[in-house]
């Protein structure tokens, strides 16, 4: 691992290839865009014989059981994020979120942060190629039933994620935009914004931006309902999946994100790649502000806005007054790739998604001095460990 982002030859991704290194070394050019590479073997594994090669599971991505003994399969979803070593976001709040549903989490690392409820204070990421590595690891050998992609916080790392996701065909991403970590800490480079909507966009089930991302990601001022209508068509034109826009983070009114310049620039930027990509090309954001919405959110409700297949939907629920928010986003994000992996259709996905983070954040948990965390144990078989709700 290494505070500055790059590749190295050493330790190329088993069977990626000539595609598999440029992806490992950050390019984010032909290779990792390609949807039309050949994975080898029926099975998707790397080739046999390949130098360092991962053995193949079997075609369910089970491992093989012994002769004579009980066998049991459970639903298998991956995270592909930063750590959080105070627990409350990151990987440890989706590997909790997994397993409260039943299901079996699996993770890939691509930064160490050393945060906790009050701020991020340092972050140190992981070598693309070591990244690409722990995908391939996970699925040779017990592949996923759907993925979630939290923090990915420059474009040598996007770029792998993408080669490999390609390479192995993954099914259900769940696309979390991290940018801005609940208590205000930075968490993607500004060089990065373009790659995530390049590379990464384009493979979503559904991508689960914030209010402030959502700014970001269309370039304007989400001001009132309409605003935020028309920023989930003009994110919607960036991916071939759905877009929900979460509203966790306040009523609307005065443009969360600020930096208006910037993410106008970005907005421009990720249309302009994906027209280039052959994805539907985002409608221009207007110069002026849409009018008012009588609907424009109330404070007692948090409505999140999906857009699916070209229909939106307004999902609401009582705002839960509590400052106890560390980690919601990431997991809400995992939560719904758990309903994926389940096989449920994505609005349902996401109504059961949005009760548990619901029921977590009325549970009570108060720990640390900042944004706490959640409870994730709040349906664990009715009760929390701890004897709680």
């Amino acid at each position: 691992m290494t505070g500055a982002p790059g590749a190295s030859a050493a330790g190329a991704v088993p069977g990626a290839g000539a595609a598999g290194a440029a992806g490992a070394a950050g390019a984010a050019g032909a290779a990792g865009m390609s949807g039309a590479e050949t994975v080898p073997g029926a099975s998707g594994a790397p080739e046999a014989g390949a130098a360092g090669a991962v053995p193949a599971a079997d075609s369910a991505g089970a491992a093989v059981a012994s002769p004579g003994a009980t066998t049991k399969t459970l639903k298998k979803v991956l995270s592909i994020a930063g750590s959080d070593c105070s627990g409350g976001a990151g990987i440890q709040a989706d590997i909790k979120t997994i397993s409260a549903q039943g299901m079996y989490a699996m993770s890939v690392l691509t930064a160490l942060t050393a945060q906790n409820t009050t701020g991020v204070f340092a972050v140190q990421e992981v070598e693309p190629a070591f990244v690409a590595q722990q995908i391939d690891a996970v699925f040779s050998d017990i592949r996923p039933d759907a993925v979630k992609i939290g923090m990915v916080s420059n474009a040598a790392i996007i770029a792998a994620i993408a080669e490999r996701l390609r390479y192995w065909r993954a099914e259900r991403i769940v696309l979390d935009p991290v940018m801005i970590a609940t208590s205000g800490g930075k968490l993607l480079n500004d060089n990065a914004v373009f790659a995530l909507v390049e590379l990464l966009f384009p493979l979503a089930s559904v991508v689960t931006p914030n209010l402030p991302e959502a700014e970001v990601l269309c370039g304007h001022p989400i001001i009132n309902d309409a605003a935020r209508e028309q920023a989930a068509r003009e994110i919607a034109g960036l991916t071939a999946g759905a877009v929900l826009i979460k509203g966790g983070h306040g009523a609307l009114g005065d443009g969360i994100a600020g930096g208006a310049a910037e993410a106008a620039a970005a907005g421009i930027a990720a249309s302009a790649t994906a027209a280039a990509a052959g994805t539907p090309a985002a409608p221009a954001a207007s110069d002026t502000p849409p009018a008012a919405s009588d609907t424009t959110a109330a404070s007692g409700e948090a409505r999140d806005l999906l857009h699916n297949e070209g229909t939106l939907l307004w999902l609401s629920a009582p705002r839960v007054a509590t400052k106890n928010t560390h980690g919601t986003g990431c997991t809400l994000s995992s939560a719904i790739a758990c309903g994926l992996a389940a096989e449920q259709p994505l609005e349902q996905a996401v109504r059961q998604a949005k009760r548990y983070v619901g029921a977590a954040l009325s549970s009570g948990l108060a720990l640390g001095r900042g944004n706490g965390p959640l409870n994730h144990l709040v349906w664990q078989s009715g009760r929390s460990l701890s004897g709680g709700i």
